[in-house]
């Protein structure tokens, strides 16, 4: 009987997910159709967890309204909510043309890093590209491929923000619109410049972890094809207080210490806003896509409730706050990516206000008493999102580049950013003479 139950999900993956004969179809990302390999993770059928699917809707379906009353307590995907974007015509050699001069950084599976995600290795898009259209063929153990990660899309190849939208349920941001005022000349930092673009083979993945300050996040898949498995406090109350120490009205420090989960540091760890918030974000110590064989060291993984689904060309996926997640790219993908911090999320919002009375002059703090109408939540390009004009935002970003070179701090990679920029604001009509780097 077991036998033939391995028979059986075998089978059945390879059914859904094709196998290394590549029967799988090309996608436009420019993907050979070399599929997944039967072993490259278990099979929820084979997993010892229940496993929900996560819920499917279409934008027809989805009022901001009801999104924010009745879906923001677990993973949503909403089919074809992307599919008129421009971003979906992306290719891997059109991305090549338009963002020749940057660098992408790229990680490979490194078990004992965040998400399993390490190796930091930055490529010029030239070389990445023709990586992406085939150029990872000869590399059979999925181990060994390289993840295109958090691509700034604004800071490097600014000309493609003007073919994706941000949805219109994630369109208000206290981070965005709150925290911007000198962004502009923070050359380095990303944190506040999303979404950014994410790119990888077949088999490429994140384990599973949690984002920065537990908060939540979306994603929009332009090519490709890519399965989720997301843990959710609403299931899982073990990710709060871990089931060998359940006293919850404990409040010692030795065992505030022990609540969550175990991370790979050995210590207790927890997504949760706002415990999240006062530690770097980490992974946890097993692994999502292969589970079997950390059951010994943790028996409790059998008692989680996981979410999962496959994200398909066009569709955008919502993960919680507090949600522990990994993904794996099942053909070769394309995407663009988001956390935020919204004003209608009252768990984010009560930890805004705490951090607020010590740092008051904080630029978000002014906006934590604004609670938007569901009626002002629309689809925005970028720059509206982000509360800057076109305008201000070559300005500053160009008179930073400036004072870059003239403390001969401009750099080949700043130095491709300036030109990506200074072309893309001129080719929007901006007038930018005043600002450019002499050289």
């Amino acid at each position: 009987p077991a036998q033939f139950t391995v028979w059986v999900a075998v089978l059945a993956l390879s059914f859904v997910f094709g196998t290394d004969s590549g029967q799988c179809a090309s996608s436009n990302s420019g993907d050979e159709g070399v599929c997944l390999s039967t072993n490259d993770f278990t099979p929820k059928e084979d997993a010892c967890w229940t496993t929900k699917p996560i819920r499917t809707i279409t934008p027809e379906e989805l009022s901001v309204e009801a999104f924010y009353q009745n879906y923001t307590t677990e993973p949503l995907i909403i089919k074809g909510l992307a599919t008129k974007w421009e971003a979906t015509k992306w290719t891997f050699s059109s991305l090549r043309e338009k963002c020749k001069e940057t660098f992408i950084m790229t990680l490979g599976y490194t078990r004992d890093h965040w998400g399993s995600l390490g190796s930091e290795e930055w490529l010029d898009m030239d070389g990445f590209t023709r990586y992406m259209e085939g150029g990872y063929n000869h590399q059979r153990d999925w181990q060994e491929r390289r993840y295109g990660f958090d691509y700034n899309l604004l800071d490097r190849c600014p000309s493609l923000s003007r073919d994706f939208k941000i949805p219109k349920y994630f369109s208000h941001c206290v981070l965005q619109k709150g925290e911007r005022e000198d962004a502009a000349s923070e050359l380095n930092n990303i944190r506040y410049f999303w979404p950014t673009m994410m790119a990888g083979p077949p088999s490429t993945r994140s384990e599973v972890h949690y984002d920065d300050d537990g908060l939540p996040f979306w994603m929009a898949l332009l090519s490709g094809r890519k399965v989720f498995r997301v843990l959710t406090p609403k299931n899982n109350p073990s990710l709060i207080h871990h089931p060998s120490h359940p006293n919850e009205n404990e409040e010692n420090e030795q065992d505030q210490e022990r609540r969550g989960w175990p991370g790979l540091s050995g210590d207790m760890i927890s997504s949760i806003i706002p415990r999240a918030f006062h530690h770097a974000s980490e992974s946890y110590g097993f692994e999502i896509f292969r589970p079997e064989g950390y059951i010994e060291e943790y028996p409790e993984l059998c008692d989680l409730v996981t979410h999962e689904g496959i994200l398909e060309a066009g569709d955008v996926i919502y993960i919680p706050n507090s949600s522990p997640h990994g993904a794996v790219n099942l053909e070769a993908t394309i995407a663009i990516t988001a956390n935020y911090a919204s004003p209608l999320d009252e768990v984010q919002m009560q930890y805004y206000k705490l951090l607020c009375e010590d740092m008051p002059d904080r630029g978000l703090c002014l906006k934590l008493s604004e609670r938007p109408s569901y009626s002002s939540f629309r689809e925005m390009d970028y720059f509206e999102y982000a509360g800057y004009t076109l305008e201000r935002w070559c300005h500053d970003r160009l008179q930073a580049y400036t004072n870059a070179y003239e403390q001969e701090q401009l750099d080949d990679d700043l130095r491709g950013k300036a030109n990506a920029l200074s072309s893309f604001c001129r080719d929007q009509g901006v007038d930018i003479d005043d600002v450019m780097p002499s050289s």
